[in-house]
């Protein structure tokens, strides 16, 4: 079961697409303490998400207001709205890890393998030494969501 500021960063990781022309979350997780996501930024890829073979993917046309970015501007600008919307409820004790870890999956082997480790990253959890609330039922401790 998601926390509120966690279905409000559940909400907000579906909307990341909408604001940039190039810009696909293949899957995410919300965790009590963190988030995983595979963020694709559409172009000249090594690797398809969707194929076992290579792709090239052609651009989206541009949407007034939309950009092409980095993904350190993706993540941040998805930091701050998490933020901005959890103040205006009222989730005084919400805040982020001040970076973030990022990792090129060069291969779909490597894609498919961080899809099952966000998979399986629920269960993980209630082994994880940063849950200060073991044990959980099986599945109570994120949601998983894929697009």
């Amino acid at each position: 079961m998601l926390s509120e500021a966690g279905l409000i960063a559940a909400t907000e990781m579906e909307l990341v697409t909408s604001h940039y022309f190039n810009v696909l979350v293949d899957c995410f997780v919300i965790m009590p303490n963190h988030v995983h996501a595979i963020i694709v930024i559409e172009g000249q890829q090594q690797c398809s998400p969707n194929s076992a073979e290579p792709a090239v993917f052609a651009p989206r046309e541009l949407k007034p207001g939309c950009v092409a970015v980095s993904l350190a501007t993706i993540v941040g600008s998805y930091k701050a709205g998490v933020s901005r919307i959890c103040g205006i409820s009222g989730i005084l004790n919400f805040q982020w890890q001040r970076r973030f870890h990022d990792h090129i999956l060069r291969s779909n082997a490597s894609v498919n393998s961080v899809r099952d480790y966000i998979d399986h990253n629920p269960q993980n959890w209630l082994d994880d030494p940063e849950n200060m609330n073991k044990p959980f039922a099986a599945g109570d401790a994120a949601s998983r969501v894929s697009t």
